[in-house]
């Protein structure tokens, strides 16, 4: 709905609205997880990678990476995730009030715990596609050095 003065407001319950916050979570996601990730990845990698001095514990690793790439290196191939992190949250977000309004008579019906199962698989069918693919690349990048070629950027 349009506003007098221009401003358009939002119905509440919305599906754009559900997608837009879900996009946004997943983006803040994105940033708070990713370098605990990237360590994480660096440990189970480091065999493959022949690392000539494996880390020892997760604080080594998170240490050793600081020292030699910098604060940065923790956020390595972060761009893959954002991409792709963005819209998938927002479709989770975007299935979950769709599967809830599918099974409401009527607006602002509550739902059995039966519908609200059934909403959150639905939530989960379609991001599934795209998350797969997305966490491959994350995977290929974080390593030092990564299992892809990268481009001289900072996030790729």
């Amino acid at each position: 709905m349009v506003e007098a003065d221009g401003s358009v407001l939002i119905n509440l319950s919305s599906p754009l609205k559900s997608f837009v916050a879900g996009g946004f979570g997943g983006l803040c996601s994105v940033f708070v997880g990713y370098p605990l990730d990237t360590i994480k990845v660096k440990m189970q990698t480091q065999a493959i990678l022949g690392e000539t001095h494996p880390y020892t514990s997760a604080v080594d690793c998170l240490r050793v990476t600081i020292r030699n790439e910098g604060v940065f290196g923790l956020f390595r191939g972060m761009m893959a995730p954002m991409i792709g992190s963005s819209p998938i949250t927002a479709t989770y977000f975007y299935g979950y009030e769709q599967g809830k309004r599918w099974q409401q008579k009527r607006s602002g019906e509550d739902l059995t715990l039966r519908q609200i199962v059934v909403a959150g698989f639905v939530a989960g069918l379609v991001p599934i596609l795209f998350r797969v693919p997305s966490d491959r690349v994350k995977c290929m990048m974080q390593p030092n050095p990564p299992l892809l070629p990268r481009p001289n950027t900072l996030l790729l």
